[in-house]
């Protein structure tokens, strides 16, 4: 290990995360001269981590709730892992992450320390449970107001609404937060959409949760089978993701099960490279109405140059050009979904201005070089 080498940690809530949302940067940092850690919860891609000769350190951290031993437990551990490598750089990624990774470089004096908000997820929804959703806000805009308090820290969030809250949580000076779009995505040699004659695909993939607009599109694709049924198309409507059991919005197996037996959607499950499936599909579907940042699907989407249908939700919204490079629709509207994807599956030359359209969009502002370019400069300042 060469310990002239600056050091960079990230600080992930799992592996498998990391590796979708943040390796190429890691890969970057890399390039640059820093020697890697990587700190997360092991679900089985260590080996892939250590085979770009990343060190990852497993943490324990679970997902869901917010069991105090759990959470001191990780906490102790975090401030002994950081004061033994001493990083230059702390970049911590989603809620826990940052709000224990914040509070332990406290007790630390890391030169930088960086802070991705990819959406706030459940930390600050409603889930339906009063008392439990008062005490978790409470908890939650607390711990982040105590990050204030590290002499050189940046937030990085991924849409305005997220902007705007942060900075009122937060009392964040303007050069402590910044906007990156997203995770980024590459941007491979295009080949213009042609339009099926028959049977369009119609897609989403996400993890299988109620609060990605899973049952909306389920009842969707019913719907517009049924109206198209005595036309000439015939769409396919495709499902691709895991359950994400950690999360209580996750549709369980028997509802999959059903929902299979039913015949209106194909389920393929978790597929690694998801571009060539979007490649296959006339428009890619996320009813979201999920806490989030801006869905990577849909910078996926727009790079592929298919049109897509989202909700006007914070994050959704962001992704798309609304009318320009997709369609917006009401949160949890099964109708106005309904709609709009037929509209667009019976009007399938719009389908392929909105593609085009979107892989501009995306050339602009979701490339992986620049939302890397973005995270350099601020890593530059520590």
């Amino acid at each position: 290990m060469n310990i002239n080498k600056k050091k960079i940690i990230f600080f992930a809530n799992v592996d498998w995360f990391f590796i979708s949302h943040r390796i190429n940067l890691a890969k970057q940092m890399q390039k640059s001269g820093y020697q890697i850690f990587i700190l997360c919860a092991v679900t089985g891609k260590q080996d892939f981590l250590k085979s770009h000769g990343f060190n990852v350190i497993k943490l324990d951290l679970h997902r869901r709730g917010m069991n105090p031993i759990n959470i001191l437990s990780c906490f102790l551990k975090t401030i002994f892992i950081l004061r033994s490598i001493k990083p230059d750089i702390m970049h911590a990624i989603t809620t826990k992450p940052n709000l224990i990774g914040g509070i332990a470089a406290l007790f630390c004096r890391i030169p930088l320390v960086v802070f991705a908000i990819s959406g706030f997820g459940v930390a600050l929804e409603n889930t339906g449970n009063l008392l439990a959703d008062l005490l978790r806000k409470f908890c939650v805009k607390r711990l982040y107001q105590l990050l204030r308090f590290l002499p050189k820290k940046v937030f990085i969030v991924q849409n305005v609404d997220d902007h705007r809250r942060l900075k009122r949580i937060v009392k964040l000076k303007n050069n402590e937060i910044t906007l990156i779009p997203g995770s980024g995505v590459e941007i491979k040699p295009f080949k213009k959409l042609k339009l099926p004659q028959h049977a369009p695909k119609i897609l989403f993939a996400s993890r299988l949760l109620k609060t990605k607009g899973l049952i909306e599109f389920v009842k969707m694709a019913g719907e517009v089978k049924k109206q198209l049924s005595e036309t000439d198309f015939s769409p396919e409507f495709v499902c691709a993701g895991n359950s994400d059991f950690a999360n209580p919005a996750s549709v369980t197996i028997e509802e999959i099960n059903f929902w299979r037996r039913n015949g209106d959607v194909k389920w393929v499950g978790h597929i690694e490279n998801i571009v060539p499936l979007i490649n296959k599909s006339l428009i890619v579907v996320l009813p979201s109405y999920y806490g989030e940042g801006l869905p990577k699907i849909l910078a996926e989407a727009a790079a592929c140059g298919r049109a897509v249908v989202t909700t006007d939700h914070p994050g959704c919204r962001d992704a798309i050009i609304n009318n320009i490079t997709g369609i917006l629709v009401h949160p949890k509207s099964v109708d106005d979904l309904t709609n709009k994807v037929k509209f667009l599956i019976l009007n399938q030359e719009q389908c392929s201005m909105m593609g085009m359209a979107g892989r501009k969009l995306a050339q602009k502002k979701f490339s992986i070089d620049a939302i890397t370019s973005a995270h350099m400069r601020i890593y530059s300042a520590s």
